[in-house]
């Protein structure tokens, strides 16, 4: 049950069973159905009756429900699996040492994302800080990789943190981002920016960490276009984001410790959004 995508009914079952309690076969069919997926009642018995061997899923009365021991020791990995991946070994690898920097280069839009998420989480794990200040010229992240974005402000909000940024450009999908996005968790506002960039270049920062990421001209020319160009929802093809996203780029993400210069820019952000120094 780690696997991301649904290809494999076992993988669907558990999810639903996770997210709704205790269901019917009725029920967990009509799931399948209202996901796009072909399945036959004698299909959902089948995978049940296997996730029932594997002490999976319970089967009480008519319906069936995640066995809560099972349910306990994925929890337990995902705590080690966190505390592995975010809290020691992603740490050691990421962030540089005061008055150090790192840098990755990068050909890939999307591959370049998840790094940015693991770095953001790095920060918030490591620093301890609330706060998160960044400039994007575009967030073309949440329309190529939006369950990757989601889950991320997921952990946000299970963090209690929060995210302030100003966004290049007042645009549809621009405001179709921002509309998705908690007031609890996520403020922002459109350009001029408290600090100078331009449009190929993104920053976080959050002290004593600053991470900034350069885009080369070509690729922020297609993402420049794609945000300028769509004026409804509708009109987001795979084909479009494929066109803009998915080509060879040039990219580097750099995170420089500097804690001087980072309560630099930080003081900026929070003067720009009214927040206390």
């Amino acid at each position: 049950m780690l696997l991301r995508g649904n290809d494999r009914l076992d993988e669907l079952l558990v999810q639903f069973l996770g997210l709704h309690g205790a269901m019917e076969v009725s029920e967990l069919h009509a799931a399948c159905s209202k996901s796009g997926r072909d399945v036959s009642v004698q299909g959902i018995y089948h995978e049940l009756r296997k996730l029932q061997k594997l002490g999976i899923v319970l089967k009480v009365g008519v319906t069936f429900q995640l066995s809560i021991s099972w349910a306990s020791e994925f929890m337990l990995f995902a705590d080690r699996v966190y505390e592995n991946c975010i809290n020691s070994a992603s740490a050691r690898a990421i962030l540089p040492l005061e008055g150090e920097k790192r840098t990755w280069e990068f050909t890939n839009l999307l591959r370049m994302d998840d790094f940015w998420v693991q770095i953001m989480q790095t920060f918030f794990a490591e620093t301890g800080n609330r706060e998160l200040f960044g400039w994007i010229p575009h967030p073309w992240y949440y329309f190529a990789q939006p369950r990757k974005v989601l889950d991320f402000y997921r952990f946000v909000t299970r963090e209690n943190r929060r995210l302030y940024y100003v966004i290049g450009e007042e645009t549809f999908l621009a405001h179709r981002y921002v509309e998705t996005l908690s007031a609890d968790i996520f403020s922002h506002s459109f350009a001029p920016s408290p600090v100078a960039f331009g449009k190929h270049i993104y920053l976080d920062v959050t002290r004593p960490y600053i991470v900034k990421i350069s885009v080369d001209m070509a690729t922020a020319r297609r993402i420049e276009q794609l945000f300028l160009s769509l004026k409804d929802i509708a009109d987001l093809s795979f084909v479009a984001v494929d066109r803009a996203l998915n080509q060879p780029a040039r990219l580097r993400v750099q995170i420089v410790h500097d804690d001087e210069k980072a309560r630099r820019l930080e003081r900026k952000f929070r003067d720009y959004f009214g927040l206390p120094r």
